[in-house]
């Protein structure tokens, strides 16, 4: 499904598990966005530091964009992946596998921000992340949700399940 925190367990044969336990996954036939909140970059060195596993079946895809306007617009890739490609499986099992992008041309930047783009085009696609971080900062993640009926849901963990595609935005 959509972009959602879980503890390790089986999704469709393979075995997910992370260093923190709890992480991030999106699976299946669905298109699901998770962006960092609003950054900005004053010193060096300058990376994006995270975890991260994933198995894509042909025609699905997993990409990582930044926006040096606040989210309007997203036009360049920092990393793209297009199935049928894996990460950190082993037959039935998932370790992820640290992840370090560099961030050195947006030095001295503000308003930025990070987005992470699963595109799955079959039920057995799956790509988890874990300890998203930027450079001297500590990355905690409170999730926060507001329901149809208006209620505020604040905690870690939280589930949200969507019956449709859906956009999160993460915000500090």
């Amino acid at each position: 499904g959509p972009w959602r925190e879980t503890n390790p367990h089986n999704f469709n044969g393979i075995n997910y598990t992370s260093p923190d336990p709890k992480f991030a996954i999106a699976n299946g036939i669905f298109t699901s966005v998770m962006t960092t909140p609003t950054f900005s970059l004053f010193q060096s060195p300058a990376t994006l530091d995270f975890f991260q596993s994933y198995n894509l079946c042909p025609g699905s895809s997993v990409t990582i964009e930044i926006s040096t306007d606040g989210g309007t617009t997203y036009p360049t890739v920092l990393q793209q992946v297009s199935g049928p490609a894996t990460l950190g499986i082993s037959g039935a099992n998932s370790t992820m596998q640290n992840t370090v992008i560099s961030l050195t041309n947006y030095i001295g930047q503000s308003n930025l921000k990070v987005r992470f783009r699963y595109v799955g085009t079959c039920a057995t696609s799956a790509w988890t992340l874990d300890g998203i971080g930027f450079p001297g900062t500590a990355t905690p993640v409170t999730s926060s949700w507001v329901g149809s009926d208006g209620t505020t849901y604040t905690g870690s963990p939280l589930t949200v399940s969507p019956t449709a595609t859906t956009t999160y935005t993460l915000t500090a």
